[in-house]
């Protein structure tokens, strides 16, 4: 088989590698390998929409999600989580819904009793579990707490922060008299982002750069670096202290790789220091999140190797690059945002408009391609008020939730920023995040010899009711074998009813059950004469239990949004109408009493009990449902000195021992 090569454009450039070398085996060993992972672990992506990003407590969450597997609506998971958490990573709510076609939605109510500040609202599959928490749709929304009087101010810390600069080469390593790009990132303990400017220089004091950050605490220089010589940057903060940082050290062999853009094209620029017989003849693998993967031979002359990569066969999004050595071994790796232009932001088109107090608007929007031709799909659509609240660059858009995040190590700072527009300079300060986040992303031992990824949580198809019979008797003969009847009373009044036939420990499950909320389970069964047999049991937990007893990651939170005064007066009085529409509000009533005789007192002791009582009790059908067992089954046993004899034909009811009442003609049974 021949896989593709790249075209040469330098004058010292490779030479294309024809027939079936030993390079074209790697490489083909190379693209298996990775094809074969892809099929044995896709990768899921979640994307939350909601409403908005700031609340007041009272208020719902209404979200819609969608969750994507190699590019399309994913088709392996069918339940998604959503979680809401605290600076301190306790869960407050979370919800478990069913995905149909990759798509569901829901609504988070927030409690009033919520205190005030930011809050992390996570999604995630079962199967995303298995790999790392990067993965996870995360985004942060802050709530008001209606009853609070003053604003929210952040705690003063006494301790100042401690500040990091990390330096990234591009392609992983500082390779021996090459000129070597370097990308760095300022930050604090918190993880924010600082200005910093600084000086490299070597051991004998020469400087040979200077840097400083252009966008978000990161930046880039050259410099060629020798692998005798070790380097310093001495870095200048906002705050006017400086701090001295070593360099990755320089490496005697190795391999130079630096990738750039172009319309249709990924331009490579590869060089190597060591012996010809390890590096002359490598192997260049591309591949994406999506399952793409492509394989190219590479045969390397001393000097500046240039190349030209048709982004052609790959999509808008995050493309990997690594150069393996004649050994099998990565030497080298880059990541590149590929950006086809292919997704158009929606434009909202107002064809009704009126600023009018509780005027009719309407609007229309229509996605197309990048040949103008209309797209399919679903779609959802959230109204807020623009004056309301500050608008947080931190959140998520489903570009940067489906594209970028997941894929990168750590969390990225307003990630939507960077599909704001399709302008050169925000290109650029992609890139720069491409290189400070996300190289050395696979064990690639692990997948060239085909080793298993430690899989604990499965993949989940439907939710379930499962559990466990106490006392469960299982018939003797598999023609006795009775089904039992589960009857399931949701918060929303809606029953579910099915029915399961337990294994002789008597443990059931009961599936494809995929509804939403809290709800009451009811267990029946029959004995050998046909009568309702009543029934005890435990029901097993799953993934969703064990999730709300976790803790996730903490988080450091940030300065508080603006809210509109107008805003929380509003929020106000939407919580005084929704207590009025749940509260029955009495009329005053007068209660005039009179004092009890003796007489009178020694009638209700002694006398009344036979007609009236206090002691009574309630038979709440709603709320307790009979499960067609009758009412006269229903009510055995439940009343203290009542006992009742006979069966349905004839029924006799006995008070403490006496008092004989014959059952009434009209009972129902």
């Amino acid at each position: 088989m021949l896989l593709p090569v790249f075209c040469c454009f330098a004058q010292q450039g490779t030479e294309p590698v024809n027939g079936h070398t030993l390079a074209d085996t790697s490489a083909a060993r190379l693209k298996n390998c990775l094809t074969a992972y892809f099929k044995k672990y896709p990768s899921e992506k979640v994307f939350v929409h909601t409403n908005q990003d700031v609340y007041a407590s009272g208020e719902t969450i209404w979200y819609k999600v969608y969750a994507m597997a190699y590019g399309k609506p994913t088709a392996l998971s069918h339940i998604v989580y959503l979680q809401l958490t605290d600076t301190a990573g306790n869960v407050i709510m979370q919800n478990k819904l069913h995905l149909t076609n990759g798509i569901t939605h829901g609504n988070l109510d927030i409690n009033q009793q919520l205190k005030s500040g930011w809050y992390r609202l996570s999604a995630f599959t079962a199967w995303m579990m298995n790999f790392d928490r990067d993965g996870y749709y995360q985004q942060k929304i802050f709530i008001k707490n209606l009853t609070d009087s003053t604003s929210i101010q952040l705690k003063q810390t006494v301790v100042k922060k401690k500040l990091h600069v990390d330096f990234y080469p591009e392609g992983g390593e500082i390779i021996n008299d090459n000129m070597s790009n370097i990308a760095f990132r300022a930050y604090d303990s918190d993880g924010a982002a600082v200005n910093a400017a600084g000086v490299v220089t070597d051991n004998t004091g020469t400087t040979v750069a200077q840097f400083n950050t252009v966008h978000d605490g990161m930046g880039q220089f050259t410099i060629n670096a020798f692998a005798n010589s070790t380097y310093t940057a001495s870095v200048q903060f906002a705050d006017g202290s400086t701090q001295q940082f070593e360099l990755p050290p320089v490496k005697e062999n190795g391999i130079c790789l630096r990738a750039s853009q172009n319309q249709n094209t990924v331009a490579l620029k590869i060089a190597y220091v060591g012996p010809p017989l390890k590096f002359a003849n490598c192997v260049l693998v591309a591949f994406q999140n999506n399952g793409a993967v492509s394989s190219y031979p590479l045969k390397l002359k001393r000097g500046a190797n240039l190349f030209n990569l048709p982004k052609a066969g790959f999509v808008t999004g995050i493309l990997r690059l690594t150069i393996f050595d004649g050994d099998k071994i990565p030497c080298a790796e880059r990541i590149v945002f590929i950006n086809k232009h292919d997704i158009q932001p929606t434009a909202i088109k107002p064809d009704t408009l009126s600023f009018a107090p509780g005027a009719y608007n309407s609007f229309s929007t229509a996605l197309k391609d990048e040949k103008g031709q209309p797209v399919n799909g679903s779609f959802s659509v959230s109204v807020t008020d623009a004056g309301a609240f500050d608008k947080t660059a931190a959140g998520q858009n489903i570009f940067s939730a489906l594209l970028l995040s997941p894929e990168l190590n750590g969390e990225v700072n307003t990630p939507g920023y960077y599909f704001k527009n399709s302008s050169d300079s925000l290109a650029r300060q992609l890139d720069l995040v491409m290189l400070t986040r996300g190289w050395r992303h696979f064990v690639w031992q692990k997948i060239l010899s085909g080793s298993s990824e430690a899989i604990k949580y499965p993949v989940e198809n439907s939710q379930y009711v499962a559990g466990k019979i106490t006392g469960y008797k299982s018939p003797g003969a598999l023609k006795d074998k009775s089904q039992v009847k589960i009857l399931v009373m949701n918060q929303d009044s809606s029953k579910f009813i099915g029915y399961v036939t337990p294994d002789s420990s008597g443990s059931f499950i009961m599936k494809d059950f995929n509804h939403a909320g809290l709800s009451d389970v009811y267990i029946q069964s029959t004995d050998k004469k046909n009568q309702p047999e009543k029934l005890t049991g435990k029901l097993f937990g799953n993934i969703g239990d064990s999730l709300k007893r976790a803790k996730t990651d903490r988080f450091a939170p940030e300065a508080p949004p603006g809210i509109s005064i107008y805003y929380i007066a509003g929020s106000k009085a939407e919580e005084n109408t929704r207590f009025k529409n749940n509260v029955i509000i009495l009329r005053t009533v007068k209660i005039k009493s009179t004092k009890t005789t003796p007489t009178e007192k020694l009638v209700d002791d002694h006398v009344s009990p036979l007609f009236h009582s206090n002691r009574e009790f309630t038979l709440d059908l709603v709320n307790n449902p009979t499960l067609n067992i009758g009412l006269v089954n229903y009510i055995r046993g439940r009343f203290p000195g009542l006992q009742i004899i006979g069966d349905n034909t004839q029924t006799v009811f006995l008070y403490r021992g006496g008092n004989s009442l014959p059952m009434p003609k009209s009972l129902p049974m």
